[in-house]
């Protein structure tokens, strides 16, 4: 998960994540992949830091108010979404957290907000996905193409040192 991996080589360890359907192919892949890396680092996984049922700016506003509820909250959060992280972002903005110096945010996607919020993001080039499975579609073909991401660099993650 190129994302986590980012976040722990800016020095996060206690980080929380977020997912849309918490039981879908594509979520249980992404989760396993989050275990995976942090048990590399030899981090334990905080229930208490993985939020699911994520999709909207509310969803993410939701996630920044429960955490207040929270004695240990992490240094960074990894969102499913830049609409999530947004709503993240904006909520803190409201709480008087500062983001990236308290907590760092993370998105997916690198939709337009993710510009106009300058959040961190990776790209995973959903238009060319897209065309790639329209022309396979099209030409009836069925094969695995490999659509590099690009992790672009913005201001919502801070290093820790």
């Amino acid at each position: 998960m190129a994302g986590l991996n980012y976040l722990i080589k800016k020095g996060h360890r206690n980080i929380g994540y977020c997912t849309g359907r918490e039981h879908s192919f594509s979520s249980e892949m992404r989760f396993a992949a989050f275990n995976a890396a942090l048990t590399k680092v030899k981090e334990p996984i905080k229930e208490s830091w993985i939020f699911t049922d994520c999709y909207t700016m509310n969803d993410g506003k939701r996630i920044i108010k429960d955490l207040q509820n929270l004695k240990d909250i992490p240094t960074a959060i990894l969102a499913n979404g830049d609409e999530v992280a947004a709503g993240m972002i904006t909520q803190a903005k409201m709480m008087g957290i500062k983001v990236p110096a308290e907590l760092s945010i993370m998105g997916v996607d690198n939709q337009p907000i993710s510009e106009a919020l300058d959040l961190t993001t990776l790209d995973l080039n959903i238009k060319e996905i897209g065309e790639q499975a329209f022309m396979q579609f099209y030409n009836g073909t069925n094969k695995t193409i490999k659509v590099p991401f690009t992790l672009v660099e913005r201001n919502t993650v801070s290093t820790l040192v």
